[in-house]
Formats: structure tokens, sequence, C-alpha cells
């Protein structure tokens, strides 16, 4: 997904009343040793395989609406399992996102 936060906001958007957010996800490391290698090392790995290491999802998914209710470290802080629901609105207006906020998003 080249822009998470966009994902995580059409499952938000389709997802059933009182439904939920289930990953197993890799994401960027808390240390800040550790973090800056993968930092260095992402391209690499994107051009390789694919996929980004160094992601903040919890920051995505705060921003993407999803409210993390239960959260376990599988390996190290690297590999999570989360569990997470939407974030009732008493108005959310989804619509046409401007290219300035998805440039941000990157």
């Amino acid at each position: 997904m080249p822009i998470p936060v966009l994902g995580l906001n059409e499952l938000n958007r389709v997802c059933k009343p009182n439904g939920r957010l289930l990953l197993i996800e890799h994401v960027r490391p808390g240390n800040p040793i550790l973090g800056l290698f993968f930092d260095l090392i992402n391209p690499m790995i994107v051009r390789m395989i694919g996929v980004n290491i160094n992601r903040r999802t919890f920051a995505n998914i705060h921003n993407a609406k999803w409210n993390v209710k239960a959260k376990k470290q599988l390996f190290s802080d690297i590999v999570w399992w989360i569990e997470a629901e939407p974030i009732k609105m008493k108005s959310f207006v989804s619509g046409h996102i401007g290219q300035q906020s998805i440039d941000r998003l990157k």
C-alpha cells in the first residue's frame, strides 16, 4: 500500500457497525538507533521485496480514525498483533482528499 492511511481510511469506511480491524504488522522499531538503521535500509528492502520496514503503523492507524483496543508484541518491538475499532464520530464526512494531504502522508 503506497499510502497506508488511505487504505486504512477505506477499511474504516467499509467496516460494519461494531466491526474491528485485526492486523499482524511489521513496524519501525522504537529504538532510535535501530529505527535509523531501518530507515537507511528501507529503500533497498522495498526494491528487493516490495515492502516498507519502517512504517509508523500506530500513527497511521490513529490518523485513519481507528482506536487501538489491544496490541501485543509478537517479535521484539517490530512485529505486532493489533486490534482496532473505528472511532465513532457524530458527523464524519468522507470525500475528496487533496493532493497536498496525500503528499504529507507519504
